[in-house]
């Protein structure tokens, strides 16, 4: 990858985590945030209580921070609508 490519992550994938709360879960919707990460709404099925996650997720790393988590589709998208970062 040169220093001008922007790689963003795809609707429909499944995230490889690190048996952390990101691994398994799927991507409903990105955004880009800057030339390094997304904004990621994702679904997690295996999480007992707030299966919907926002996250900033990092292109180089495939690493999500920042994650913002949700019993609900519809709270989970309003923070995905509004988060820049």
């Amino acid at each position: 990858m040169d220093g001008n490519s922007i790689v963003t992550i795809k609707v429909g994938t499944y995230l490889q985590g690190d048996g952390g709360a990101s691994s398994g879960a799927m991507v409903l919707a990105h955004k880009e945030a800057d030339i390094y990460t997304d904004v990621i709404l994702c679904y997690a099925s295996e999480s007992p209580h707030d299966p919907f996650v926002v996250w900033t997720y990092e292109h180089a790393t495939g690493v999500c921070r920042k994650g913002e988590y949700f019993d609900r589709i519809d709270y989970a998208v309003s923070a995905y609508a509004e988060r820049e970062f």
